[in-house]
């Protein structure tokens, strides 16, 4: 059976930062009807943009996909007015008239059509992540497609209207409240009402199976595609949870409905939209749905989507509260697994942190690496010391009131950073400007001396020492004994810092930050990072910069079983079987962290024995991995399955578990 899939979401490349200057021009409402042609690639559209205008303006910019053409422009009374297109930015275009806009309210309709075929793509990365396009089989417009005239949509939201006339047998999908389906003919059209202003308007067509469910009186739709009818229910279980969870810690679910669906993997993935989560095939195709990814997306509805960040500077309000916030629910179903996800954004954060600051990221790429590197990971980071200072519970409090206060509006991190400061009684400029406003992470070190007292006890006397002069931050530090940990808060401020810690029973060594409380680099997260990084290039294929990364952090630490073990990834990917077994066995010999690297090299190392021929050897391997009986990304499975039959390497890309 064919499937056509028409995936649209909106959001701009260009954005202006408005500052402390109010806009002049804000949209009200668009009304948008389209028409889409699949076998031509093709599409027609309309929008009627309502608008105000605060102060008189001779032109007003929009942003619409350079592939589609302004047929016709008026305004509320048919008068045509004039359209130039940007010299700089050509998918940006003015809207003018022969006299300036007056203050008050606007309507400008735009006709517009165009064809938005697959193949213009064809220049793209290697990644093949595609911005927009129809096709006969499958067809994708997400936001930086631009796909009907927008005006500064991030920072300037506004309810919509929506019609679009698909062919006959296809569900269609967006934000807002649904109108009955209208048929006429061999089309359908599917209206949808979204009454409370929003910055990111989503629309999805496909041949979709619905699926209803209800958690707390909250209806759940998932739409799937064909062969994912049985992944409906355990996703809602999921989503479920999920939901309760964000209700008690922060608000009252902020949209009328939730709707999950099915995205391909070749459309830019923009996780969320008012009300919908996108679900991407690879997400689809796993066992199960990581925790953490549908968490991060259903936290968006309330940062981001239900609280609008007012500016560029303020993006952190939407991905780094989120991802911080997703991190809280799994500690809510595992106390470990909150401790290991703050681990794996400390990587995350640092991938990328000497590029920007978080309040300057935007400007790197909505979503992308860097910017999810910086607004994601180190943001997420920024409330999780910000626990150090306030304590857990008022910086959980001070969310909740926060989400409360600034429900259906735009916010500011400097909103919070004054609430937040309000409740506490503390003033913390100077903890916002560090981690927001300035690159940088500290170095720190360690030097001290240990005497023994008259009374038999212990005194440590030492000095912590950072590479950044005007650093500042309390930092625990730790004294390991026989018995127990003795520990001691420090303000770390300077290039040195002194303390000291009495103990009953001698001294064993010093432990900076026990608890991982302080965003830093050091040996140990450097060896990540590149680790991280070469991964990364990997999963792009890469390959020759992934070795670069791995072999760094190897330099570092010989003994990295993670970086071995990624390192014979790609040489297995190479078909380097040589080189890929020497690499499988010193991830054997390391230190063997995470423990499931043990399991899959002893799998890896059975599959080159297979393709060698060398049948023995290979059972022998696989068995390894059935004894220890740890089926971390399904090492036992596979084992028991490749002792039935020897692996044969057909494909140039593996399944390939997360570090």
């Amino acid at each position: 059976m064919k499937r056509l899939l028409i995936a649209f979401v909106f959001f701009p490349a260009f954005v202006a930062a408005f500052g402390e200057n109010p806009p002049k021009v804000h949209v009200t409402q668009y009304e948008i009807q389209i028409e889409i042609d699949p076998e031509n690639h093709a599409m027609k559209g309309s929008a009627e943009i309502q608008l105000q205008i605060f102060d008189s303006v001779r032109s007003i910019p929009f942003e619409m996909n350079s592939r589609l053409t302004v047929s016709e422009t008026a305004d509320r009374s048919g008068r045509q007015l004039n359209i130039k297109l940007d010299e700089n930015n050509s998918n940006r275009l003015w809207v003018s008239s022969d006299t300036a806009f007056p203050r008050g309210d606007h309507t400008i309709q735009i006709q517009y059509e165009g064809e938005l075929e697959r193949e213009s793509y064809s220049f793209l990365d290697k990644s093949r992540i595609m911005n927009g396009y129809i096709d006969t089989q499958v067809a994708c417009l997400m936001f930086s497609s631009r796909w009907f005239p927008v005006h500064d949509p991030l920072f300037d939201q506004a309810t919509a209207q929506v019609s679009v006339t698909v062919p006959l047998g296809f569900t269609a999908l967006v934000a807002g409240i649904p109108e009955p389906v209208k048929t006429s003919g061999l089309t359908e059209t599917f209206q949808w009402n979204l009454s409370r202003p929003s910055n990111q308007l989503s629309l999805v067509i496909g041949r979709l199976r619905e699926y209803k469910f209800a958690a707390d009186e909250i209806p759940v739709h998932i739409f799937l595609g064909e062969g994912l009818e049985s992944r409906a229910e355990a996703i809602f279980r999921q989503i479920s949870g999920m939901l309760g969870f964000f209700q008690r810690s922060l608000a009252p679910y902020p949209f009328g409905h939730l709707t999950l669906v099915g995205i391909p993997d070749d459309v830019r993935d923009e996780m969320a939209g008012p009300g919908m989560l996108y679900l991407p095939d690879a997400l689809l195709k796993r066992p199960q749905i990581p925790d953490i990814e549908l968490a991060r997306r259903l936290a968006l509805q309330w940062w981001g989507l239900g609280v609008m960040p007012a500016t560029p500077q303020d993006m952190m309000l939407a991905d780094g509260f989120a991802f911080y916030q997703a991190a809280q629910y799994l500690e809510s179903e595992n106390k470990d697994a909150y401790r290991d996800e703050i681990l794996k954004l400390s990587v995350l954060a640092l991938k990328y942190e000497s590029h920007s600051s978080i309040s300057n990221a935007y400007h790197l790429g909505f979503r992308g690496e860097e910017y999810e590197s910086i607004v994601g990971g180190k943001g997420a980071w920024v409330l999780h010391m910000l626990e150090d200072i306030l304590g857990r519970d008022e910086v959980a409090s001070t969310l909740s009131q926060f989400v409360a206060a600034h429900m259906g509006k735009q916010a500011s991190l400097s909103q919070f950073e004054s609430e937040a400061a309000a409740a506490s009684g503390q003033d913390l400029k100077w903890f916002f400007t560090e981690w927001i406003e300035t690159t940088g992470i500290p170095e720190l070190e360690v030097d001290y001396t240990v005497f023994k007292l008259a009374d038999g006890s212990f005194r440590v006397a030492g000095a912590i020492k950072q590479n950044l002069e005007l650093f500042r931050m309390p930092l625990r530090i730790a004294v390991e004994t026989k018995e127990k940990l003795e520990t001691q808060a420090v303000q770390v401020s300077g290039k040195t810092s002194k303390f000291e810690i009495r103990t009953a029973t001698r001294p064993i060594r010093v432990v900076l930050d026990p608890e991982q409380k302080l965003l830093r680099s050091s040996a140990e997260m450097e060896v990540a990072v590149h680790v991280a990084l070469g991964y990364e290039l990997f999963q792009k294929n890469q390959f020759l910069e992934a070795i670069r990364e791995y072999e760094r952090a190897i330099k570092l630490n010989p003994r990295s079983s993670l970086a071995h073990y990624r390192l014979g990834e790609v040489f297995f990917e190479q078909a380097n079987t040589q080189s890929a077994g020497n690499s499988f066995r010193d991830a054997l010999n390391g230190d063997l962290q995470p423990k499931w690297v043990e399991p899959t090299s002893h799998l890896q190392l059975g599959k080159i024995f297979d393709m060698l021929g060398e049948r023995q050897r290979a059972l022998a391997e696989y068995q390894k991995v059935i004894n220890a009986k740890d089926n971390t990304f399904n090492a036992v499975e596979e084992a028991e399955k490749y002792s039935r039959e020897p692996f044969t390497k057909k494909s140039t890309i593996m399944d390939k578990p997360d570090g």
